[in-house]
């Protein structure tokens, strides 16, 4: 089901590419192995969460909700971004056919990660590095931003810095008259380690 708008929320993530279907995989990072999949969690053969685990601990803070073994769950490590001090990761998780969340995942050498949340609608992350803390993303939306019966389309233009904890997004133009300010809403959120 589609949000009626989208929401960002800044995190922290180290990718490569290919999705996996119910199938963990696995990043080096500036503070060991990172490893992310959905797992088995309830009674329900479908009961399931993305965890995040960082030398086998989990990151509790980037977990959400997945349904195992269904075809439409998977999650993906798409990029990893190496620096002196840290390691940035893109990683999309998907619950539906017509949206994935993506998290932009910064973890440093020591302190809590940061991370930078946003939904998506493309199998295609377009992250940019800036410098060793900042980062801008191309994020394509859609929803039902204006209308809950017309469906609109929208690409989100988020700056994010890691180092300040500051994240700005706006709608990339043209767009749509009407689109809500709030639809690229961005904000950075910390992650205990």
């Amino acid at each position: 089901m589609r949000r009626l708008l989208s929401s960002l929320t800044v995190a922290l993530l180290v990718g490569l590419p290919a999705a996996a279907h119910a199938a963990s995989q696995s990043a080096n990072t500036v503070r060991g192995k990172l490893t992310v999949g959905c797992f088995k969690t309830g009674k329900d053969k479908y009961d399931g969460q993305y965890r995040y685990l960082l030398n086998g601990k989990p990151i509790a803070k980037l977990s959400s909700g997945c349904a195992v073994g269904s075809a439409e769950s998977h999650i993906a490590i798409y990029k990893v971004i190496s620096s002196p001090g840290s390691t940035t990761l893109v990683v999309q998780e998907g619950l539906n056919a017509y949206t994935d969340t993506q998290k932009l995942i910064f973890i440093p050498k020591s302190g809590p990660a940061s991370y930078l949340e946003t939904e998506t609608d493309s199998e295609d992350p377009k992250v940019t590095q800036r410098s060793p803390t900042a980062f801008h993303l191309t994020v394509p939306v859609e929803g039902y931003a204006i209308d809950m019966n017309h469906l609109s389309r929208w690409t989100c233009l988020i700056e994010v810095d890691f180092a300040t904890s500051k994240a700005t997004g706006k709608a990339a133009s043209p767009h749509e008259k009407g689109l809500p300010a709030q639809v690229c809403k961005a904000a950075v959120e910390k992650a205990p380690i």
